[in-house]
């Protein structure tokens, strides 16, 4: 149907049509896809044509769309206007129905209404982007957390009894090497990273990996988390199954003989004379040490 039809004589007002077309669904940009075809606008539910300018100065900017180069030209839905456009917008009328309106067009016949019109559009773009990339990161945190991988082989409980054995050390030797772990080992000898206290992989598994997935849980069922937030949480998550692969590497290392050999030239073992350190894999492992 085409606005401005006449009714026993006399021409319908633009608030006349509304009163007289009104519907009760009204089209959001979430409900129409991104458009290539004149088709596909023309098609969109409760679509018209030839909308009177007063009308469509009335109207809600929904999407912006630019037709394949092969779908030609066609005019524009404001019936003073009619010039072909290959671009422009799908604008909400007031009574519930929708139109388009070319780009330049809305320039031109709609003046400073067109830039509020155009403000009003970026701002419900970016809202629209910003809930878009919440349920995105919502979905995949969702599916990470659901799919989480059983991190129990035979290599974590190797590495648990391993430190289950370290932990049987000499009370002052076992500090001494802690604490030389959590120092710059670019000034220690040997390589500690693996009884690091703070990077067991006993205590990755046990504390670190729960706690972060009931923060995640949880991180769902808050709805004013942003995306960035819900993104970093994700990667933090992604991250841990190789952080318990380079755990592990760092205590091979660490129960290597060659490494070994080099731990009683830290002061601490060197004044408590251990003169040799070894690590008997058992079963069960074990440490040796000589005085």
């Amino acid at each position: 149907m085409s606005y401005g039809t006449t009714v026993r004589g006399a021409r319908l007002s633009v608030h006349q049509y509304i009163l007289r077309e009104q519907t009760t669904t009204v089209p959001t940009r979430e409900t129409i896809n991104f458009l290539k075809t004149w088709e596909e606008l023309f098609q969109l539910p409760g679509f018209v044509d030839r909308v009177p300018t007063e009308l469509m100065t009335e109207g809600k900017l929904l999407r912006f769309y630019e037709m394949d180069q092969r779908a030609g030209l066609r005019p524009c839905g404001i019936v003073e206007c009619l010039t072909d456009h290959g671009c422009g917008y799908v604008v909400a009328l007031p009574d519930g129905r929708i139109s388009h309106i070319g780009g330049p067009c809305g320039r031109i016949l709609l003046g400073t209404k067109w830039a509020k019109a155009k403000f009003a559009f970026g701002i419900e773009k970016r809202k629209c982007r910003r809930v878009v990339a919440v349920h995105e990161q919502r979905a995949l945190l969702e599916k990470l957390i659901t799919e989480w991988p059983d991190l129990e082989h035979e290599d974590t409980a190797w590495a648990r009894v391993t430190l289950n054995s370290f932990d049987e050390l000499p009370a002052s030797m076992r500090v001494a090497l802690e604490s030389g772990a959590m120092k710059n080992r670019a000034f220690m000898p040997g390589c500690l990273s693996g009884i690091r206290p703070d990077r067991r992989v006993d205590i990755l598994l046990d504390r670190r990996i729960p706690a972060l997935l009931n923060e995640a849980r949880r991180a769902l069922e808050n709805v004013s988390l942003s995306a960035g937030e819900l993104a970093a949480l994700r990667r933090r998550l992604e991250a841990l199954p190789q952080e318990v692969d380079s755990l592990i590497c760092q205590l091979r290392l660490f129960v290597s003989q060659r490494n070994l050999d080099l731990l009683p030239l830290l002061r601490p073992l060197k004044q408590a004379g251990i003169r040799r350190v070894e690590y008997l894999p058992g079963p069960p492992p074990q440490f040796y040490v000589e005085r």
